[in-house]
């Protein structure tokens, strides 16, 4: 056998199983933190147009909106 196919013998499987098995590597990139938008429909809020933001010392967090008033959150 000629030095052309024994390395084609040998080569072949590696490449193809480094295709296979090489690239199940799961990512180890942290993930990103998800954006979420309250608003009257998906939360407490009694207005969408918040313009104060306070939190208490139990950890409340209050929502002052334009013009509704204040909202209590807590989890």
């Amino acid at each position: 056998m000629s030095k052309k196919w024994l390395s084609l013998i040998l080569i072949v499987p590696t490449i193809v199983g480094l295709m296979f098995f090489g690239c199940n590597k799961k990512s180890t990139k942290p993930k990103l933190p998800s954006w979420t938008t309250y608003n009257t429909s998906n939360s407490g809020l009694t207005d969408n147009q918040v313009v104060a933001i306070a939190i208490d010392a139990s950890g409340n967090k209050w929502f002052g909106t334009w013009w509704s008033g204040v909202s209590k959150f807590h989890e």
